[in-house]
């Protein structure tokens, strides 16, 4: 009780004025806030209405659960937002009927939302839990789901005792939690014995393969790429990351740059890299303009969206803000059978370390280990890295039809 107090009335409260300050310093919060200021949409139909919250990212997780929830039942659809980077993707699904930014967590608003919408239950993806939403939900008898959940014993939910006391309040509020591993469901019991727990897998294998087998591989780079050479591709990298990266390509590959930021002042720094390297690059906006180019041993994506569609003509992938902070996911270029490498920080991500020991996921620490690796150029085989991968599938099929 004191714990949710204190929540409730001074560090929910000072979190939400830290975000209204940066809001006046970042478009993205104080696009965040702004949306929280619009009407919440109607509902207009008698069917049972299924409530998904994502934070931004892990809509992907919940994409293929909410696919197989509308396959089974006539249903309705909500899906609710912390960030609104996510909103644009949520435009573009088709099964979902309604979609807003998350209300503020406090009692009374989170209290008038699940009113106003009275869904049957609740699924978060992956992560984004907040303390009023499920204790709310809980109060107006909406069922609790958290999927495709990860807790590494590292984790100061997990390590630390004010860690375990004030996760203990969140979870014990959740009717089910599907977790991704055994190690995953043996921490969340660490935090609260008697948790209703199961070992599903991780959804997002299941929308990684949908993606696959509904996505096209831009000719324009099909045409680019040299049919003598293997295919790199550095993916999502940051600064930190093309610092290691880019002194050690050559042209004994057909190179492929994937900023996570495709701001213009970040795509001429990569530039001037690769000028330094001596490579012949072309940028993916200029090809689309002259794709009759010839001897071009780099390709920087310029454009966003295309990146998971690329991964099928790559030999070898590096995954970036693994020499950052965390790790983006490896998935994407394992599903297409690369062999896949990470930099130092990549214990973020289970899939990571599933795959590092299987040998499909390998660790750089510096320029000469990647130099290393692609001169040797001994890679597992495509094959059998996306049999492996195939044999992570079915989540979603599990988590949709257990708990609804």
């Amino acid at each position: 009780m004191i714990l949710q107090i204190l929540y409730q009335f001074i560090l929910y409260p000072l979190l939400v004025l830290v975000f209204y300050i940066l809001s006046f310093f970042d478009k993205k919060i104080k696009q965040g806030f702004l949306l929280r200021k619009n009407p919440w949409p109607k509902v207009d139909s008698n069917l049972p209405l299924y409530w998904f919250h994502v934070s931004s990212g892990e809509f992907e997780y919940a994409k293929p659960v909410i696919r197989e929830l509308k396959k089974k039942f006539e249903c309705k659809i909500l899906v609710t937002y912390f960030s609104p980077s996510v909103v644009k993707n949520i435009q573009n699904t088709p099964e979902v009927d309604y979609f807003c930014a998350s209300c503020w967590d406090f009692s009374w608003s989170m209290n008038k939302f699940i009113k106003h919408f009275k869904p049957k239950a609740l699924a978060v993806a992956r992560t984004d839990l907040w303390p009023m939403m499920l204790l709310y939900s809980k109060k107006n008898k909406v069922k609790t789901l958290l999927f495709s959940a990860t807790l590494t014993s590292h984790s100061p939910k997990v390590a630390s005792l004010f860690g375990r006391l004030f996760y203990s309040l969140v979870i014990e509020n959740l009717n089910h939690i599907s977790c991704v591993s055994t190690d995953d469901a043996e921490n969340f019991k660490k935090i609260l014995n008697d948790i209703s727990v199961s070992i599903d897998g991780d959804t997002r294998f299941d929308q990684v393969f949908y993606r696959l087998n509904h996505s096209v591989i831009p000719m324009e780079i099909k045409n680019l790429i040299p049919q003598n050479k293997k295919v790199f591709i550095a993916a999502s990298t940051w600064p930190e990351d093309e610092k290691i990266i880019i002194p050690a390509l050559s042209n004994n590959y057909f190179n492929i740059i994937v900023p996570h930021e495709v701001d213009p002042s970040h795509i001429t720094t990569i530039k001037s890299k690769l000028e330094l390297k001596n490579l012949a690059y072309v940028t993916y906006t200029d090809l689309l303009k002259n794709n009759s180019l010839k001897n071009i041993e780099a390709l920087i994506i310029d454009q966003v969206g295309i990146l998971a569609s690329i991964y099928q003509v790559c030999d070898v992938a590096f995954i970036g803000g693994s020499f950052k902070k965390s790790v983006h996911s490896v998935m994407e270029a394992l599903a297409c059978g690369c062999t896949t490498l990470v930099g130092p920080y990549h214990y973020n991500n289970r899939e990571a370390l599933l795959f590092k020991t299987q040998g499909y996921v390998k660790e750089i620490s510096n320029s000469d280990d990647l130099r290393e690796i692609l001169e040797a150029s001994q890679f597992s085989s495509k094959q059998e890295i996306i049999n492996y991968c195939k044999l992570q599938i079915g989540a979603s099929q599990k988590v949709a039809g257990s708990f609804w």
